[in-house]
């Protein structure tokens, strides 16, 4: 039943996300040629501007449009009509809560993926000299991964799993901390969500002054840093570390609480 309910409840947060991809996609490719074409016109900058105002809406409306519509699913199967159905289920609400959550973050991952596939399509379609870079950046892989490691402090490779473990676990945390907003808010009689935003916004007030505060404390070697006109790059592991343990601390804390809220308060 609980496997059942996860696969239920991927698919089903997937049919309007899919929806968006394909559009942003289609819209990709127009703009990219769009761009190609302006580049030959009398007013290229124009032409440039009006394409990168429309890709920065379409990027928007892509991860903008998935996060809504995740936080819109939860709500409604944990505090509407809708959620009374819900838990009739014989599953223990832990589940639904879960599911949510990875469903939430996975789609939310894909849509920032399609996002960069999208400036990637642009970049492509527009400039004839991308297919170059990207070949010398294949055949001097070495020389290019051994830049990498010395400016920031691990390999190419590494780069993209330090920084895509960071990505996953504040993407949890982070709906965590939502949701822990919404049931706040809940907990009043009347504005519920306009109190869960004010929740909200105080909660991540104060995870961005106790970051602020405990990265004042590591070495400034590590987190990048200006010496007269040399810049010294990020150590990646470092900074990826300190996010991965800060949210996950703050990420726990959020669920025990929510956890209470939801089976002593608000009875569900």
């Amino acid at each position: 039943m609980i496997r059942k309910y996860f696969g239920y409840e991927f698919k089903e947060a997937a049919k309007v996300p899919l929806m968006f991809f394909l559009i942003s996609i289609f819209a990709s490719i127009n703009f990219g040629i769009f761009i190609s074409m302006s580049n030959k016109q009398s007013m290229p900058f124009l032409y440039t501007l009006i394409s990168s105002v429309l890709i920065g809406v379409s990027l928007g409306a892509v991860n903008i449009g998935t996060f809504a519509i995740n936080l819109k699913r939860y709500w409604n199967t944990i505090y509407s009509e809708q959620g009374y159905f819900t838990h009739t289920l014989p599953i223990d609400t832990r589940v639904i809560y879960w599911s949510k959550v990875i469903s939430a973050t996975i789609w939310s991952l894909i849509a920032a993926l399609v996002s960069l596939i999208d400036m990637f399509i642009i970049i492509y379609i527009s400039n004839d000299l991308v297919l170059e870079d990207i070949a010398y950046i294949f055949k001097h892989f070495g020389e290019v991964n051994e830049r990498a490691q010395a400016f920031f402090g691990t390999s190419l490779i590494g780069m993209v799993l330090w920084m895509g473990i960071a990505a996953i676990i504040t993407s949890i945390c982070g709906y965590i901390m939502i949701f822990l907003a919404m049931a706040f808010g809940n907990l009043a009689n009347k504005r519920k969500k306009a109190l869960g935003t004010v929740i909200f916004i105080g909660f991540y007030i104060v995870i961005m002054n106790v970051a602020n505060s405990v990265a004042s404390k590591i070495d400034p070697s590590r987190t990048g840093y200006i010496d007269g006109y040399k810049y010294y790059g990020v150590d990646v592991p470092t900074v990826a570390l300190f996010v991965i343990v800060l949210t996950s601390v703050f990420g726990a804390i959020f669920y025990i609480i929510n956890r209470y809220l939801i089976r002593h308060k608000l009875n569900i």
